[in-house]
């Protein structure tokens, strides 16, 4: 790796987590750790509020697993600072490209903030969502940038009386307790020899031996049998103990191939194909398409560091997603086409309840049942809270934009999120806006579900279903003015059919008018929530910025989520304050708001609202 360029784009939200977090070492605020080898020893949960804030609730769902070869994906952020609630501004990079990821790595790490540091709560649950593993680093990184040999020596350290690895367990003990998956494991640290590389390989066989198989290790190829540090760009004798100790019998620990792999190395591989990954730096080699092209026409896994390279913090938010969008789906004009072009998409749709909003978890404003909210923060510059992720349209073919209808998403207006779907119909070819690829059988019980909004009577479209078998349904979308409709049909003459993808089927016409999708939903049979949870404050705070108040509330067994809110006299949700699975949430109220009342609002696994909890303050 480039570790120049990698400790730039670490510290790229530094300046904005250093102004948020600037309030005293008494914030109830709950910010992600970061550790030391000596500070990770000593670690256990500082309260009972500690373990609700950082554990997952959300295991890793179990859904059907893709053939070929598969994707990792390295998501660098911050070491420092990253609060396990989201943060509250948008120049804040997110990732939202879960149809093409199999692995995700949160890739952080710095000798004065801490070399080792799990994922932040909010991308374990999201990944979790999603079918993907998501993994914390131990980040041992060149001397040159911070590394020390004291550290490889801390890690490799043995109990005299068991030849136990007690950092091992460690690791092992926090990712079973915060609810994530394993560890990348980046020695890059010079100064090694023989008896550290022997030592290295014994630290990884006991980890994938004592861990559950719910746990495991990922190696990065750096280090050599002899201790010294020279990546090969290949899996050979001067790696292979690691892998070979990554695989111990009934375990399969994964390597990543340093990203100065030829194709040469690429031919050598195959015996264990499905357990390597061939690196790809985006910081040097982004637009690389000869290095893509070979990974997919061999079938090797591809492990892309820095997938957010892209991503400037001084660029406004919607720069920022339409470079994403470039990136991962093609320009509209230019060569690129984009990652999706080289990577086998996973089906969107594989089971229900299927709800998305299309959001992004960032924005300007917050959109409740089509009203704008205000944002309820210290800062004042829109909200990143990436737990609140729901699918975004999966296409990729933009170079199709010019004859097809265009679909992009806008967040200067939503229905539940940060935005919406807004397709643009073609002046003189009718034709089929792709939202979604599919992979679900009906059984009979479920619903479709669409809010939409356009105000032209020449528009007429209508949502398509296509079935494997090469059947369609569809449901036509009349005439809707300014406010939100909401249209539905049941799916129970699909019973046992394959759903293949969901189109918006558009005409042509010259008409200035637009097709705004809202939320779209496929859901069974509703488990309602009728009874309004029980709100109370267990911690107050008074900072710099304002009160810090933290709320629980009843958990309630029907609810997915809960949304938080400033309440007006009314009642009605006036600011939006967050979203979370939890039961906690610390609400920061600024010196110059006038809160009168706080809200809990449950929300089914189906999407349906339940009945507000109130606080009156």
């Amino acid at each position: 790796m480039n570790t120049r360029q990698r400790i730039a784009s670490v510290r790229v939200y530094l300046l904005l987590t250093l102004l948020y977090l600037k309030a005293s070492a008494n914030s109830l605020m709950p910010v992600s750790p970061a550790w030391q080898i000596d500070d990770l020893m000593q670690w256990q949960p500082d309260d009972s509020y500690w373990l609700e804030d950082h554990r997952s609730s959300v295991p890793l769902q179990k859904l059907p697993e893709r053939l070929g070869s598969k994707t990792m994906i390295f998501h660098s952020q911050a070491t420092s600072g990253q609060t396990s609630q989201g943060v509250p501004y948008n120049q804040f990079s997110v990732f939202t490209n879960w149809h093409l990821a199999d692995v995700f790595i949160y890739w952080a790490g710095s000798l004065h903030e801490g070399i080792i540091v799990p994922p932040p709560v909010y991308w374990v649950e999201q990944g979790h969502k999603e079918g993907v593993p998501v993994y914390g680093v131990v980040n041992l990184q060149p001397q040159q940038y911070g590394g020390r040999y004291a550290n490889l020596e801390k890690l490799l350290t043995r109990n005299e009386e068991d030849g136990s690895f007690p950092v091992a367990d460690q690791l092992i003990d926090i990712a079973q307790t915060l609810g994530f998956d394993g560890w990348f494991i980046n020695q890059e640290t010079e100064g090694g020899m023989r008896e550290d590389a022997t030592g290295m390989a014994e630290f990884l066989r006991y980890f994938m031996e004592r861990a559950p198989k719910t746990v495991d290790l990922i190696w990065y190829d750096a280090m050599k049998v002899d201790g010294q540090i020279e990546h090969q760009g290949a899996l050979n004798q001067s790696n292979h103990q690691f892998f070979r100790a990554l695989n111990p019998t009934d375990r399969y620990g994964r390597m990543v191939i340093d990203y100065r792999w030829n194709e040469q190395s690429l031919r050598l591989h195959q015996a264990n194909e499905g357990l390597l990954f061939y690196g790809i730096d985006a910081h040097q080699q982004a637009l690389d398409t000869y290095r893509f092209q070979a990974l997919q026409s061999s079938h090797r896994n591809l492990a892309l560091f820095a997938s957010n390279w892209h991503f400037n913090k001084h660029a406004a938010m919607e720069e920022n997603h339409k470079k994403a969008e470039d990136y991962w789906h093609g320009e509209n004009e230019g060569n690129w086409p984009g990652i999706c072009s080289f990577i086998e998409a996973k089906p969107v749709i594989r089971k229900v309840p299927f709800i998305t909003g299309f959001n992004r978890g960032q924005g300007d404003a917050y959109y409740h049942k089509g009203r704008p909210l205000g944002i309820l923060n210290t800062s004042g510059t829109g909200w990143t809270q990436p737990q609140q992720q729901t699918p975004l349209p999966d296409g990729c073919d933009k170079k199709n934009s010019l004859t097809m209808p265009m679909v992009e998403h806008v967040t200067h207006d939503g229905y539940e999120g940060s935005g919406a779907v807004r397709i643009k119909p073609h002046s003189i070819l009718a034709g089929q806006a792709h939202l979604f690829s599919a992979d679900y059988r009906f059984d009979g019980q479920e619903e479709l579900i669409l809010t939409y909004r356009h105000n032209h009577d020449s528009l007429k479209p209508a949502i398509e279903l296509k079935l494997v078998s090469g059947l369609k349904t569809k449901l036509e979308l009349p005439r809707c003015d300014n406010s939100w409709c909401t249209v539905s049909a049941s799916l129970n003459n699909l019973a046992g059919q394959v759903l293949q993808t969901v189109t918006i089927k558009m005409p042509a016409t010259f008409a200035p008018s637009n097709l705004d999708v809202g939320q779209l939903k496929i859901i069974n049979e509703a488990a309602l929530i009728t009874i309004p949870p029980r709100v109370w404050v267990t911690q107050q705070q008074t900072e710099e910025t304002g009160q810090q108040i933290r709320l629980n509330w009843d958990k309630d067994s029907n609810a997915d989520h809960y949304l938080l809110f400033t309440l007006d006299r009314n009642g009605e949700p006036d600011t939006f304050i967050g979203q979370t699975r939890h039961t906690t949430w610390v609400v920061e109220i600024p010196n110059n708001a006038k809160v009168h009342q706080l809200g809990v609002l449950p929300v089914s696994r189906e999407g349906d609202y339940g009945v507000m909890g109130v606080l009156a303050l």
